[in-house]
């Protein structure tokens, strides 16, 4: 898989792209009297991530009505408790990538089963 474009959340330019992105779209639920999606989850974690998922397609509508096309959203994600005793490693923590434009994907890996 190419990236392409990439909305790529591991860097600082784009998580201040996100930060306006919030602040345009909370202004648009205050204008129509409607509550923002809420992160939800039984852990600190959020895992069902229902505003950031709002957020992002939100902003990336709406750069692509300025011009501005991403072919890829790609993302860490902090998960679980520490990986070993004092550690800042999430024991499930993971990067997610959101593929936007089909023709990023060359290639489809399949593994076979051995006996």
């Amino acid at each position: 898989m190419q990236l392409g474009e990439c909305f790529d959340l591991t860097d600082t330019r784009f998580t201040a792209e996100l930060s306006v992105g919030f602040d345009m779209l909370k202004d648009i639920h205050n204008e129509t009297n409607t509550p923002l999606p809420v992160n939800e989850g039984l852990t600190p974690d959020k895992l069902r991530r229902y505003r950031d998922c709002a957020v992002l397609n939100f902003y990336l509508t709406y750069v692509e009505g300025l011009g501005q096309w991403f072919d890829s959203v790609r993302c860490g994600f902090v998960e679980g408790g520490a990986a070993c005793d004092g550690s800042g490693i999430g024991s499930q923590s993971h990067v997610q990538i959101a593929v936007r434009n089909p023709s990023c994907v060359v290639g489809v890996f399949r593994p076979t089963i051995t006996s």
